[in-house]
């Protein structure tokens, strides 16, 4: 059996060891737009790609590339819920090595921000009200400033264009342009 995976655009990922160059941000985009948070348990498709874009709108303009890209590690080993992790000390070690991967890549800080981290977790308190079952005491106990209006789901292709349409206005490009 491979240790490597087969994404979007045809590449080979191996997931022991990961390089700068096997991340793209094709492949980011399509596979966490057809990704559905909380492991599927919703009660509509909700994507990983329009959670991520989301994120941006709650963070200063110095780090929405990293709210963009805070769960692309996802586009190549899935998205495990965080108990789940917890209990996959081979996992954390490998999401670990991706993280850094795609960090590097995209010129991101070494280490997930306190503001990323707090917007991710708005963000769930948010989603959790709108696609989940859970109950308050399963949610982050938060003083949320903000107040969120209705969460309205987009298909898989409209999360993609949305994460697209994100990122090539973040990095200031053109389609053509973009940093695969």
């Amino acid at each position: 059996m491979s240790n490597y995976i087969v994404t979007y655009t045809g590449k080979r990922v191996e997931l022991l060891d990961p390089t700068p160059e096997s991340i793209d941000i094709e492949d980011i985009a399509r596979s966490l737009s057809n990704i559905c948070r909380f492991t599927g348990h919703t009660r509509v498709f909700y994507s990983v790609a329009q959670h991520c874009s989301m994120t941006t709108s709650l963070v200063e303009p110095g780090h929405k590339l990293e709210a963009l890209l805070h769960d692309a590690t996802e586009a190549y080993l899935s998205d495990i819920s965080d108990p789940l992790k917890k209990l996959l000390p081979e996992y954390r070690a490998i999401e670990k090595k991706f993280d850094a991967i795609i960090r590097e890549k995209f010129g991101l800080p070494e280490e997930i921000t306190s503001a990323i981290q707090y917007a991710d977790k708005t963000m769930l308190v948010h989603e959790a009200r709108w696609l989940t079952e859970l109950q308050k005491e399963d949610l982050p106990d938060l003083n949320l400033g903000r107040v969120f209006g209705e969460l309205i789901p987009l298909t898989p292709q409209g999360a993609y264009s949305n994460f697209m349409d994100t990122y090539t206005q973040l990095i200031g490009g053109t389609d053509n342009e973009i940093q695969k």
